[in-house]
Formats: structure tokens, sequence, C-alpha cells
């Protein structure tokens, strides 16, 4: 298949994955695509490459934006002043991280993630926070 081929059948495939998304509350994806008369089959490979190239774009995007500077791993104590349980002004307790795109709570705390984290050091990191 050439690459317009590919991109009108991507973008048509696009149209019917926003459209099964935006379908009617209560009704399942099953139901939308046999009203639609489109094989589940189809659906499924055609959202999945879709899925693909977002994930491929986004990740692209992300990497022309990290410099090589920003791939350091650096670490730096902060000291984190106790609080009240009942007061919730502290650091601890109002704590909302700005550009995060996972936070992960326990009981012994929090860690906050971006995209960027490599995966060793998230795997580090969940380590030390179930062992400490």
């Amino acid at each position: 298949m050439d690459t317009s081929t590919h991109q009108v059948r991507m973008a048509r495939w696009k149209s019917v994955v926003e459209q099964c998304q935006a379908r009617p509350r209560g009704q399942t994806q099953r139901e939308w695509l046999r009203e639609q008369q489109i094989s589940e089959k189809q659906y499924y490979y055609w959202q999945r490459l879709i899925r693909k190239a977002a994930y491929d774009q986004m990740s692209q995007t992300l990497h022309c934006q990290v410099s090589p500077q920003q791939t350091a791993v650096t670490f730096a104590e902060v000291n984190i002043p106790e609080t009240s349980p009942n007061r919730g002004d502290g650091f601890g307790q109002s704590f909302k991280p700005v550009c995060a795109d996972a936070v992960v709570r326990t009981d012994r705390g929090t860690a906050v993630f971006s995209n960027t984290t490599s995966p060793d050091l998230v795997r580090s990191v969940m380590e030390v926070m179930l062992h400490a």
C-alpha cells in the first residue's frame, strides 16, 4: 500500500475510532460496531495502528524537546517540614505536581514521574519506597 493510500485510510479510520469513542452512553463498543457494520477485527487493527502512530509522534516530539543536558539524572536531598495531619497546609499534604505523568502514593511517601523518567529510575524508586 502506498503512502498516500495509507494516509487516507488512516484518516478515515481515525474518524471511525473517534465516532465510536463518542457513541451514546450505555451502548457497548460491540453494539456500535455492529450497527455501523464494521468488523471488530478491522476496527481493532486500525485502532492499534492509530494509537501506535500517535505514540510515535508523541515520543518523537518529546525526544526533540529533551536536550542532552536534561538527560542526566541527579539527586538532591530536600528537607520537608513536618506538618500536622489535620492542617493540610504543609508540603506533604498539599503538593500537587504541575507536570506529572504519574504520581505514586503509598503510606511511605509520594513519587512523581514524567514520561521522560527512565524505567530504571522508576524501578529503583519503587523498590526503595516498597522497602523503606
